[in-house]
């Protein structure tokens, strides 16, 4: 039996989150699991989305600002030191990366910092892989020095007052919890907003440092501060160059000026870092006051308030009330969730293939890419009907997003799709095929033995070479007007290799990288009898490559000899033969051959063997400097006969996205050839190559993400995801609670935790979250998110912001409309919710089928 007991609520306290009201509060007794325990039920419904200043302009200009006159003091002061001992602040660390694993960390692009401006938000827009934190930065530029205050009434400084941080979901209107953020060096107070106000305040423009609550301008080496200009003492009655004059009522120089260094540094910024775990539009916004111009008048983009009350963080220094100039500045960011991952081949690949073709060493490789495209919604809650919005399909790189982004309206959100993503960290795997592989010439194969003609000349060489023959060690990319070729020569590849590599995604076609390379002996002439070596530089898109095996081959009039070595961090690689007893006067021919990325690179250079009366060079021989293009995508080398099939896979750092895959991909096939028997001697024809079947490219779930079955588990509790911040010290109590499990409900159910396994489209439900609190010491925010996923799409996803008041302890369901369209695909689906208090977030999930 279940007692229901239903209760009018004015407030619940600490349970109806500020940005939603409960439009329902049940108290349920109930059993399965819960009998006997009081359920606090309660309806999620958005408010009003928070109106947002869009666009916001990431940069106020400069220019707008006028120079005051300024008037230095009489006497040269010591620059004071601040007082207090705020808490550092870790420095502004960048977009973190992926990395391979013992491999290769991809750059992040480096963007430039706004000097022009006076206050600026930067970079202006960004994207990023869902799960992966971003940090964005304020700067409180040079031009702000010339703000002093009315003349009246002057600011107690110059520099940026007040400045506060907040994230908002202008997807959903809402908040969004800041992960770090710091003002100047000092770490700042976080919750939805940061403000600097009480830490360090202002934030001194660009050429300035704080001192006691003002900013001061940094001098050069061996100036000194009068009031609020650098100054040096004249030197022979004269200024010394690059400062200027000021004269005394005599008219002599009484001192002179030198400009402040003006290069940003960390204590001219606030940063802000966030991430998410949705596919949404965020934008950051800054905001704080400027003092005005000496005249009381304020720059352009600024709003001018009559009396505000600026904070000091200083302990001597006074706040200031009086006139100022409030400033709006803002960043966007977009989360991209990948969906998709295709790969594309790159050249041809497979072949009928002969028997004895598999010893350690015959297989030519083949190579492929893999691209990835993303989404992000943009907004919720749309009308894509009435052509408010852009109609699915329509082109969104004029909107900011990357050439093959679309558009996409339906079921009221507004989304882009098809968005290239690259430097997506992904794992490759390959059946009847493996990566990494050793390669060689196939000159290598079989060791030639040269056997010199009677009567073959030998060349004397040339007079004594110049000065100017420098050997050149790192070889640089010549400018090119027309690109290089692309490498001739294939290798034999073989094992040892492995059946998966980690690697990032990349555009379909990438540009080929330009190989530049060069050989030549550190010696054009090689006594009788002594070493001749070798050497090699190899560089890959204009930097030094090591591990490049570069195999040599000296032709020898009695035979060749060989001899091979890796290239070191500078690219070079050298290794030597032995000249024995090669006739004075030989000119001997040298092959060598780089294999890098399963490609081959030739070059040919020389020496002469020397004796009596054999001149020597003054300097070494510079070899000549070769460039190609290099291969494009990933090697793999098939193992045997059959298909070479390639599958690529990604699995979030967050956990609202479920892993991708690519689907296998058959890259190529490797036939047996079959001899046609002829009655006669007559040739046997080999056959034509078997035809390579079609490439597909379905997306198919990995290993991980096998489809659950129908009966749940009984408590259905999801593992919690590791906090990502430093855990509390022990001796202060923290918040303990629980995630129960998520269900499906039919609509005006009570909280029974049943569970539909069935959902008909155009029928609303109910998504419900269970959890439990059982230690509340103090007042909490907390987001619940109720995302719904079809296979690896995503059709739906909110995100709700509650508050848990101190003390609040119990069970607790939550819960949130959803309604199938009438054209909702059928199939399994899968509902996922979520909770999170400060940095730890836990989920649980429902499958259920939608059917007609």
């Amino acid at each position: 039996m279940l007692t229901t007991i239903f209760l009018i609520l004015c407030v619940v306290t600490g349970f109806v989150p500020a940005q939603h009201s409960a439009s329902a509060a049940v108290i349920t007794k109930s059993d399965g699991g819960w009998s006997g325990t009081a359920l606090l039920q309660v309806r999620e419904t958005h408010a009003q989305p928070r109106q947002v200043n869009n666009p916001t302009s990431s940069c106020l200009p400069g220019v707008a600002i006028a120079t005051p006159t300024l008037t230095p003091s009489p006497t040269p002061t010591p620059i004071p030191t601040r007082t207090g001992t705020p808490t550092p602040g870790p420095s502004p660390t960048p977009t973190p990366v992926p990395t391979i694993p013992g491999g290769f960390t991809p750059t992040p692009t480096v963007v430039p910092i706004q000097t022009q401006c006076a206050v600026s938000a930067q970079p202006p827009l960004a994207f990023n892989e869902l799960g992966n934190q971003h940090t964005f930065t304020f700067l409180c530029g040079n031009a702000v020095t010339l703000l002093p205050g009315p003349t009246a009434n002057p600011a107690p400084s110059t520099g940026c007052f007040d400045v506060q941080a907040s994230v908002v979901d202008i997807s959903e209107g809402v908040d969004v919890p800041i992960s770090a953020a710091s003002c100047g060096p000092f770490s700042a107070a976080i919750s939805t907003t940061a403000s600097c106000a009480g830490t360090y305040n202002p934030i001194c423009a660009a050429g300035t440092t704080a001192s006691n609550g003002t900013c001061l301008p940094v001098c050069p080496t061996g100036a000194v501060i009068l009031g609020t200009t650098c100054t040096v003492q004249p030197v022979n009655g004269a200024c010394p160059s690059g400062s200027s004059p000021v004269t005394n009522s005599s008219g002599g120089i009484a001192y002179c000026t030198v400009p402040a260094n003006s290069t940003p540094t960390i204590n001219n910024e606030v940063t802000v870092t966030f991430s998410s775990g949705a596919p949404h539009a965020f934008l950051v916004q800054f905001t704080g006051f400027l003092p005005t111009r000496a005249d009381g008048t304020c720059p352009q983009g600024t709003t001018f308030v009559a009396s505000a009350l600026l904070a000091s963080a200083s302990n001597t220094s006074p706040g200031y009330s009086g006139p100022a100039c409030a400033f709006t500045v803002g960043a966007e960011k977009k989360y991209l969730e990948a969906n998709d991952l295709t790969i594309h081949p790159q050249g041809a690949c497979g072949a009928v293939v002969g028997p004895g073709e598999f010893g350690l060493q015959e297989a030519a490789p083949c190579f492929f890419t893999v691209s990835a495209a993303g989404q992000v919604i943009l907004k919720s809650g749309v009308n894509c009907a009435d052509g408010s919005e852009p109609a699915t399909g329509t082109d969104a790189t004029g909107a900011g997003f990357p050439t093959g982004s679309t558009f996409s309206c339906s079921g009221g959100v507004l989304a882009v799709v098809n968005i290239p993503m690259s430097n997506v960290p992904i794992r490759v795997t390959a059946t009847n095929g493996f990566f990494s592989p050793i390669c060689f010439p196939p000159e290598r194969l079989v060791t030639p033995t040269a056997t010199p003609e009677p009567g073959t000349a030998t060349e004397t060489p040339t007079a004594t070479p110049s000065a100017t023959d420098t050997p050149t060690i790192v070889p640089s990319p010549t400018p090119l007007g027309t690109p290089p070729p692309f490498y001739s020569e294939t290798p034999l590849c073989g094992p040892p290799g492995v059946s998966f590599l980690d690697t990032f995604t990349t555009s379909a076609n990438p540009t080929p990288p330009i190989v530049t390379y060069s050989v030549a002996p550190t010696s054009a002439v090689v006594t009788e009898g002594g070493d001749a070596t070798i050497r090699g530089v190899f560089v890959v898109d204009g930097s030094a490559i090591s591990g490049v095996d570069m195999f040599v081959t000296v032709h020898y009039p009695g035979g060749d000899r060989f001899c091979s070595a890796l290239t070191l961090g500078d690219g070079t690689a050298e290794c030597s033969t032995n000249t024995d007893s090669t006739p004075p006067g030989t000119k001997v021919a040298v092959d060598v051959q780089f294999q890098y990325d399963c490609a081959e690179f030739t070059a040919s250079t020389s020496f002469v063997v020397g004796g009596p009366g054999t001149p020597t060079p003054v300097a070494a021989p510079r070899g000549t400097v070769n460039q190609a293009r290099g291969p494009t995508g990933i090697c793999v080398v098939r193992s045997g006969y059959g298909d070479l099939v390639v599958e690529a896979s990604a699995r979030s750092t967050t956990n609202t996205q479920p892993p991708l895959s690519s689907g296998p991909f058959t890259l190529g096939a490797f036939g047996v050839p079959t001899a046609t028997p002829a009655p006669t001697a007559t040739e046997t024809l080999v056959p034509t190559n078997t035809p390579v079947p079609t490439a597909t490219n379905t997306p198919v779930p990995i290993a991980e993400m096998a489809t659950p079955t129908e009966t749940p588990p009984p408590t259905d509790t999801a593992t919690p995801a590791p906090p990502t911040a430093t855990p509390a010290p022990t001796s202060a109590p923290r918040l303990t609670w629980e995630i129960n499990a998520a269900r499906v409900q039919k609509k005006g159910s009570l909280a029974n935790m049943k569970g539909m396994k069935t959902v008909h489209r155009g029928q609303t439900v109910w998504l419900f979250v269970y959890y439990t609190v059982t230690r509340a010491p103090k007042k909490m925010s907390f987001y619940s998110t109720y995302a719904v996923f079809h296979g690896s799409s995503r059709v739906r996803s909110k995100t709700y912001k509650g508050t848990q008041n101190k003390n609040g302890t119990g069970r607790f369901g939550r819960y949130d409309d959803w309604t199938a369209l009438r054209t909702q695909p059928l199939g399994r689906y899968t509902f996922k919710a979520s909770l999170q208090f400060g940095k730890k977030k836990k989920t649980a999930t429902w499958t259920f089928n939608v059917v007609r």
